[in-house]
């Protein structure tokens, strides 16, 4: 490739994930084969653990082991083999829920099921550790289109695909690597799974280290979803304000993260208090209090509840 077709590439990118348009009768057709699997988040629902135990440990495991397996059951992803009646349970008991993915895979559970495993944890980069919840189908998306050709293979290992839910009821979306960024011919969706044609087993180098840019891109969406949840709560609370409730609440994260306050219940709380400010609480006071260094986020949140306590109730 000469210089000028670098610069070129480099100025206008060729996406490497392919997004198709997919529908329910496709994974049918591949959970009948054998080559559906699916992760399925246990947190906020119980019914999942519980699935996994009734179809048996040869159709379904947790992506957690060892101690982590046994303390933390009620809210581990659980890997799990797909026939049609596994996904006719998640289309009619999960789909309007944020429940999970869908994997397409020749390989067995076990290989699969130690695949997935080492991207739980990853590194930052500053070096630190996280908790990896790509398995979030409103993230999954979002986390493919920033990997580069070589993380996005990575991530697929022995997976020729992912599939997550539409926009529509029936709707799915099929993800995999752009055929372009593979050596072999592309190829459509179909029962014996030749997805594009691509074999992806790059060099494996765990922990998976995530870049700058897909640490902004999560984090972006992160910001959505917890923008959503808390306006939800500012509604069933009746509470309102002056101008869009999406951009006060922004403002809110914004000004609860330059001072210090950064877990999503005292960002809430905290959001909470401006909607409603007592009228006695000074704002040099309030001002005065976020400032303090000398104590945490969380006890700066718990003042000012204390402020508007006190301020509702006199005396």
């Amino acid at each position: 490739m000469t210089p000028e077709a670098v610069r070129r590439d480099m100025r206008n990118p060729e996406p490497c994930l392919q997004i198709q348009t997919g529908s329910m009768e496709q994974l049918r057709t591949l959970a009948a084969h054998g080559y559906l699997f699916a992760i399925l988040d246990s947190t906020d629902c119980l019914a999942v653990p519980e699935k996994a135990r009734k179809v048996g440990r040869e159709r379904a495991v947790s992506l957690f082991r060892g101690m982590a397996e046994e303390s933390y059951w009620d809210v581990a992803p659980y890997l799990a083999k797909v026939d049609p009646e596994l996904l006719e349970w998640i289309e009619r008991s999960r789909w309007s829920e944020p429940w999970g993915i869908f994997a397409m895979a020749k390989c067995g559970l076990d290989e699969l099921q130690k695949h997935f495993r080492r991207f739980l944890l990853v590194k930052l980069p500053d070096g630190k550790t996280w908790y990896f919840r790509y398995y979030d189908p409103r993230r999954l998306k979002t986390i493919l289109e920033t990997c580069t050709a070589h993380e996005l293979a990575q991530i697929l290992g022995p997976a020729r695909g992912f599939a997550i839910g539409g926009p529509e009821p029936d709707a799915v979306q099929l993800l995999a690597l752009s055929p372009s960024k593979s050596a072999s011919p592309a190829s459509a969706y179909s029962a014996d799974l030749s997805v594009n044609g691509v074999e992806p087993v790059p060099r494996q180098v765990f922990p998976f280290c995530i870049s700058r840019d897909l640490l902004n891109a999560m984090n972006d969406v992160q910001t959505q979803s917890f923008v959503e949840r808390c306006k939800k709560y500012m509604e069933d609370r009746s509470l309102s304000v002056e101008g869009s409730m999406e951009e006060f609440i922004g403002r809110g994260i914004r000004y609860a993260r330059s001072v210090g306050i950064t877990s999503e219940l005292d960002v809430v709380r905290f959001v909470h208090f401006f909607a409603l400010p007592p009228a006695s609480v000074s704002g040099e006071m309030v001002r005065s209090l976020l400032q303090d260094e000398s104590i945490t986020g969380t006890q700066k949140v718990d003042l000012l509840c204390e402020l508007a306590a006190f301020g509702k109730g006199g005396d």
